[in-house]
């Protein structure tokens, strides 16, 4: 090989490993973004059933029950005439391994809490899953009781879960 063919090749090699390198800054980059940005489009659901029966739904026709990382996504819910929310459930459930922790209905523990005064309170001992209050307050209630829901239609280019 001579002198010319030797720095020719060095230099389809050098430019590889920058390309290659390139390639995996601009994946990170990307999963950042992603991570930050918006979860997806959030669905109101006017009929009134359980938290289950609502997760099964959202998980049918959508991605989930609604999930929030912090408070522009839920700045970002359909809203009512008057401005203010439809009170409703959310994918927001008490650990049942862990009494004191929450976790969202499409995996992984809250990063973001948004709970009302003196919430969540457990109130009568079957306090287990959450609703989304008309001013954007969580407050946990019964799963057994009875509310219109927020579904989340969630980018299809996201990662799955995306709670840490």
């Amino acid at each position: 090989m001579t002198l010319s063919e030797e720095t020719a090749t060095e230099n389809i090699l050098s430019f590889s490993y920058r390309a290659v390198t390139m390639d995996r800054i601009i994946f990170l980059v990307c999963l950042c973004v992603a991570v930050e940005g918006d979860i997806g489009k959030h669905v109101f659901i006017e009929n009134k059933e359980t938290w289950s029966s609502a997760q099964a739904y959202c998980r049918q026709y959508h991605t989930d029950l609604s999930f929030f990382n912090s408070q522009s996504e839920i700045e970002k819910l359909p809203r009512a005439a008057d401005g203010n929310l439809v009170p409703g459930w959310i994918g927001l459930y008490r650990d049942p391994n862990n009494k004191t922790a929450w976790k969202w209905s499409g995996g992984g523990h809250i990063t973001f809490q948004n709970w009302a005064d003196r919430q969540p309170d457990n109130s009568g001992g079957t306090e287990n899953n959450a609703v989304i209050t008309w001013n954007g307050l969580w407050t946990d209630v019964s799963g057994s009781d009875f509310y219109s829901f927020y579904c989340v239609d969630k980018d299809p280019n996201l990662p799955k879960y995306t709670s840490f």
